[in-house]
């Protein structure tokens, strides 16, 4: 088997410890639960509550959704994918590309295709956040996010689905969550800007007006950084 333990990327620290106590007929047990200090050291000993049995059990039934398909690759890890969460989300980015776009006849856009510029993704089974890449490269932890130039995206990057009625099944393998994630995204209406701010430098809907009618490659002098960089999405 492979190992993908660099492409997750993932920092775990301790936390907590379950201490289990059996009665000598294994009829009943006792659970103990320790903090755990940040030198490693169990301490703060308690009988585990009932609201700490209640987040355990959700962990386990998370977990049980993954003992499934669920995220599993078909194959070897592609090579798109930046981060997996145990928790059952994806981090994955696309290089600048030509997609089909539309658009509500409101905003007076042509439906059609367009180069788009590198995009990075973030998804779980119900939510999308959507950024930008000024550079048409893989990204690095450190590597600036940007605004993703579109419509129907909220300033924090996740995207108002509106109407789309989002079904992924737990059992989804990493590559048909990736796909059809950008399905749902590439195949719904752009309709609208949310909020007061502008994800890009000028004005949005002359800059899809001119993409869609030259086909040109997007300009990425003109997207709007966001402060932060891949490593505060992963």
């Amino acid at each position: 088997m492979r190992n993908i333990t660099k492409t997750f990327e993932q920092e775990y620290l301790p936390v907590r410890a379950l201490l289990f106590y059996e009665q000598k007929n294994r009829e009943d047990i006792y659970i103990e639960s320790y903090d755990i200090a940040p030198n490693g050291s169990p301490i703060n000993a308690h009988p585990l509550g009932s609201r700490e049995i209640q987040r355990l059990a959700e962990k386990f039934k998370q977990v049980g959704q993954l003992s499934t398909n669920y995220l599993f690759p078909k194959g070897m890890m592609p090579e798109n994918v930046l981060s997996v969460s145990p928790y059952g989300s994806v981090v994955w980015y696309t290089p600048a590309h030509e997609v089909q776009l539309y658009f509500i006849e409101r905003l007076g856009i042509p439906c059609g295709m367009a180069k788009v510029p590198p995009l990075v993704w973030k998804a779980d089974r119900k939510n999308l956040y959507l950024f930008a890449l000024s550079r048409n490269k893989r990204p690095e932890r450190d590597t600036p996010l940007c605004h993703a130039p579109l419509f129907n995206i909220y300033n924090d990057g996740k995207i108002c689905m509106g109407t789309v009625d989002v079904e992924i099944d737990s059992s989804t393998y990493l590559q048909d969550f990736i796909g059809t994630w950008q399905d749902y995204f590439w195949n719904s209406y752009f309709s609208h800007l949310i909020g007061n701010h502008s994800p890009v430098k000028g004005n949005i809907v002359q800059l899809w007006q001119q993409q869609v009618e030259t086909g040109s490659s997007f300009p990425l002098k003109v997207l709007q950084a966001t402060g932060f960089t891949l490593k505060n999405l992963l």
